[in-house]
């Protein structure tokens, strides 16, 4: 039941049209107030297996903070969640159960998306690390569960469409 109210709770902060497709997220286990702990010293970035991590200024103070941009490189949900362990600085925390934590939501770009288009695709569908959980496919077309989806961004970094992916990873802030 807590779930679903969190998933409902996520979902309606999440826009109808997708304005800004290069957002980037945070690395997993980023604490409340992620941007003034995060001094991007590099030790997160040096930990990942995929080196999905890199640097880019924060919207609001321009201060640099590590951050994933699931289109250009996804996050792998590594079992250790290695990003977050080696983060010295207090800005990443692994999570006590060792449970991957939410770092993103997907979502359909459904006037981009191919199957909603008429197109046969189930790329992102068959590349989810958590398919027939997080991404479901309903008529042909993917679905995504808002409980399960982590927001690691490997739908979006396989999606066929080069320039407007079919599938966004948002931020849940």
């Amino acid at each position: 039941m807590i779930g679903g109210i969190f998933a409902e709770s996520i979902q309606k902060k999440l826009p109808d049209k997708i304005v800004n497709p290069t957002k980037e997220i945070y690395p997993p286990g980023a604490v409340d107030n992620f941007v003034d702990m995060c001094g991007a010293c590099g030790d997160c970035r040096s930990a990942c297996p995929v080196t999905c991590i890199k640097f880019s200024p924060d919207e609001l103070t321009g201060k640099e903070v590590a951050v994933i941009v699931p289109s250009e490189k996804a996050c792998i949900m590594c079992d250790d969640i290695l990003c977050a362990k080696a983060c010295q600085q207090g800005a990443l925390v692994p999570p006590s159960d060792n449970k991957f934590p939410k770092i993103g939501l997907a979502k359909i770009v459904e006037d981009k998306c191919l199957p909603y288009n008429g197109q046969s695709c189930m790329t992102c569908y068959d590349a989810c690390p958590l398919k027939r959980d997080a991404i479901v496919m309903k008529f042909n077309k993917p679905v995504i569960n808002a409980e399960s989806c982590t927001g690691c961004g490997i739908c979006e970094e396989v999606c066929v469409l080069t320039s407007d992916k079919g599938i966004k990873v948002l931020d849940l802030l």
